[in-house]
């Protein structure tokens, strides 16, 4: 994992403990993606329902290498995660919190690599502005 990776995966951290503590503290399959289905109009507007279909397939993908149980989730024709009922409930709590922060890593990582880190950060700031202080940033340790 490269210096970049690890600042985007922090940056997911913070912005999954932020919504875990304002809706859901415990993580079921029904709402547990809430996160996706909040940023999804916003990517949406950006880059269309099919350009953010296709990255958060993409990430899935890669997140599904990780945790294979990612597998059985399904993107609907609306951009959001479907069918989250298929998945097994006996995964343990920490890999399915594991498995939300790989796909919202790679969603954002992705998301970075195609408009560059000051869109991404512009976007998320739309989504969260409660983070949009100096603590929201990709590269922490670097000077903008």
């Amino acid at each position: 994992m490269n210096l970049a990776t690890t600042d985007v995966r922090h940056l997911a951290e913070r912005i999954l403990a932020f919504e875990k503590a304002i809706i859901a503290p415990n993580d079921q399959p029904s709402s547990a993606f809430f996160i996706f289905e909040k940023i999804s109009p916003h990517f949406i507007t950006m880059m269309g329902s099919y350009g953010y279909q296709q990255l958060l397939e993409r990430a899935l993908v890669l997140a599904s290498k990780e945790f294979p149980w990612l597998s059985k989730a399904n993107i609907n024709n609306d951009g959001l995660l479907d069918e989250m009922s298929e998945i097994d409930l006996n995964i343990t709590p920490e890999d399915f919190s594991a498995g939300k922060l790989a796909l919202l890593t790679h969603l954002l990582r992705l998301l970075n690599d195609i408009i560059g880190e000051g869109m991404t950060l512009r976007l998320l700031r739309d989504v969260w502005p409660e983070l949009a202080d100096k603590t929201m940033s990709i590269n922490q340790g670097k000077t903008p």
